[in-house]
């Protein structure tokens, strides 16, 4: 049994992640979406604690002919690290104008 689109929209997954889904597997030359094939997706996308259509969705955006947990989970982490040096960096920049600040504060300077 081949899994169809009009079965992921009836599954509550948005129309357009599913075209797009289906055209990310058919640009990676991905098989026919087997019944056997679903369900390891759908377990995987339960095992990361996602509804279906968020799982489709995170395939369309990631752009994934499937799914697994554990790039969920990675591309979470990759995701928070690139925050947190944004942040890091934002920090520095902040840091640094204010060493300026005190600088000129104290020697009357334009630095």
């Amino acid at each position: 049994m081949k899994i169809t689109k009009q079965d992921l929209i009836d599954m509550n997954c948005d129309p357009e992640h599913v075209d797009d889904w289906f055209d990310i597997r058919k640009d990676k030359r991905a098989p026919s979406l087997t019944g056997t094939a679903w369900k390891k997706i759908v377990n995987q996308i339960e095992l990361a604690g996602l509804t279906i259509a968020q799982g489709i969705e995170a395939c369309c955006e990631y752009e994934w002919r499937g799914f697994r947990a554990d790039w969920y989970a990675n591309k979470l982490r990759q995701l928070a690290s690139e925050s947190s040096n944004i942040h890091l960096i934002d920090d520095a920049k902040s840091r640094k104008e204010g060493v300026r600040t005190a600088l000129r504060n104290i020697n009357g300077t334009d630095w």
